[in-house]
């Protein structure tokens, strides 16, 4: 090729990663180096085509740079794969459930003998047993079907992101 040197390449190639890497970080920086790279390289006078300690300085640059923004891309689709795969994410889901119909129970439990306390009704034992068993079974019914509610919206997401899918 006629007019391809490495001496305007070494120059072209530093001072596009700089240029590129101000404006558009890692990937600037990495695009404007080649670039700069090739246009100095086409534009360039000499015919070394060697190692410089600026090509040098360069290269380790853009490998930095390029691991750099492979560890952030990566690292989320990572993170995300992870999750998807984890068996461990539907038990959590449903202890979580459970634990949030456990809290809500109890609180309606205390607002139940709250209001029977300001409206004066004593309970009898058989009473109390009563409308305790019925509150247990009403609870067990909830944490159920949470469990099971969390654990289909569980599952469907991570199908979803092992898809590829969004929201």
């Amino acid at each position: 090729m006629a007019g391809f040197s490495g001496q305007g390449s070494e120059e072209g190639a530093v001072s596009g990663a700089a240029i590129g890497g101000s404006y558009g970080g890692p990937w600037g920086a990495l695009i404007g180096g080649v670039v700069g790279g090739i246009g100095g390289g086409l534009m360039g006078a000499g015919t070394n085509i060697g190692y410089s300690p600026q090509s040098m300085q360069l290269l380790a640059m853009s490998r930095s740079q390029w691991q750099t923004a492979m560890n952030q891309q990566y690292g989320l689709q990572n993170q995300l794969i992870s999750y998807a795969d984890d068996p461990n994410q539907l038990t959590m889901a449903r202890a979580q459930a459970v634990t949030d119909v456990d809290k809500s129970f109890a609180g309606q439990e205390a607002a139940q003998q709250r209001a029977l306390a300001d409206q004066g009704v004593t309970l009898t034992t058989a009473q109390k047993s009563d409308m305790d068993r019925q509150n247990k079974i009403a609870q067990g019914m909830a944490e159920a079907g949470a469990s099971n509610l969390a654990s289909q919206q569980t599952y469907a997401t991570q199908r979803q992101v092992l898809a590829g899918g969004g929201g």
